[in-house]
């Protein structure tokens, strides 16, 4: 503290010193007296400067200072993501369906309470994994294998429970707590048995691939979902009983197509009314066609706006966008034809 104070004092005849020098007092006394009061103002002056700069250096401290405890408490929040995160995934193995059914929902706040979002990330990678292991089949009703039954029912609840919980969290504001939007899903080769709901998300950003999997007994429900940067592929998907069920666009993009057929399917493009004329229409069509190469393209019914938007993308690319052309077997669900697309304007 003593060091500190004559410290101050040293720094303040410093500048006392430098003051007068710069006003050239000793010049002016010549001619001219300078009185005691002008003397102490620039005392006060040269002790202003020091404490203003003391002030300075205190903030800086202060920051630096900050820093330090947020990167401390940023680390010791992570330290406990990863204890957490590794006691979820070891209930996730477990043999008990009810205590992995546990670890869905730990792994799932997990997710929601997230430091950040590269660990969110991996929260929802881990469900997803989960979701594309094998698992048995239902070995049926029969009376011999009752105990099998029962373990498969506990052990689709699981799966169920999965699906459940990325809908409604993808369904919550981007930026909101819980929310998972933004967020890339992984669902290839999944079975989707159950419904999923993503009415009204806001596909901004991040990728939800459901690239080959079966969808045998759900709806995946789009319906006044908004696809504005974010995209959703069902390529070689199989429905067998289930359908999609999807509306708005802006500037993302839906991919119904086929690499084995390598058939492309354009369907209902609708673009929200204060964001027409704008080329997006022409992206999202750039963008799937840059993204399938060497595929053959299709549309469904075309408005009259479209009878002259694919004419003109023919033109540009050399290459033709026929209406209701015939459905790719990968495409069309048993009753032969593919799920019907709902379009919603003014969203």
């Amino acid at each position: 503290m003593t060091v500190s104070f004559v410290a101050a004092v040293l720094v303040a005849g410093g500048i006392f010193y430098g003051l007068v020098v710069l006003l050239d007092i000793r010049g002016i006394a010549s001619t001219a007296k300078v009185d005691a009061k002008t003397l102490f103002d620039l005392v006060k002056l040269s002790f202003g400067v020091v404490a203003g700069s003391g002030a300075l250096v205190a903030l800086v401290v202060a920051y630096r200072r900050q820093r330090v405890d947020e990167a401390g408490a940023h680390r010791e929040a992570t330290r406990l993501h990863t204890e957490r995160f590794s006691q979820a995934v070891d209930k996730l193995g477990s043999d008990s369906p009810a205590v992995r059914l546990g670890g869905v929902h730990a792994l799932a706040g997990l997710a929601d309470d997230a430091p950040d979002d590269n660990l969110r990330q991996t929260c929802i990678d881990v469900l997803c994994a989960y979701l594309q292991l094998p698992f048995t089949p239902d070995p049926g009703n029969d009376p011999a294998d009752q105990e099998e039954h029962h373990r498969y029912l506990a052990l689709r609840k699981v799966r169920h429970t999965i699906l459940r919980l990325i809908g409604d969290h993808y369904r919550r504001p981007k930026g909101t707590h819980r929310s998972w939007q933004g967020c890339d899903l992984d669902l290839t080769g999944v079975t989707i048995d159950t419904n999923m709901d993503f009415r009204g998300a806001v596909f901004s950003s991040g990728v939800v691939n459901f690239g080959g999997a079966m969808f045998s007994g759900g709806t995946v429900n789009f319906d006044s979902a908004t696809f504005s940067g974010g995209a959703v592929y069902f390529t070689d998907a199989v429905f067998s009983g289930g359908e999609v069920s999807y509306a708005v666009f802006s500037a993302g993009a839906v991919h119904f197509d086929s690499d084995t057929c390598r058939v492309g399917s354009i369907n209902k493009i609708s673009i929200d009314p204060d964001s027409q004329r704008q080329g997006l229409g022409r992206r999202l069509v750039l963008r799937a066609f840059a993204d399938s190469p060497g595929y053959t393209w299709q549309t469904t019914g075309q408005s009259p706006e479209a009878k002259q938007f694919f004419p003109a993308l023919e033109r540009e690319l050399r290459v033709a966008f026929p209406q209701n052309g015939g459905v790719c077997e990968h495409l069309a669900s048993p009753p032969g034809r593919r799920p019907r697309p709902v379009l919603i304007r003014n969203v």
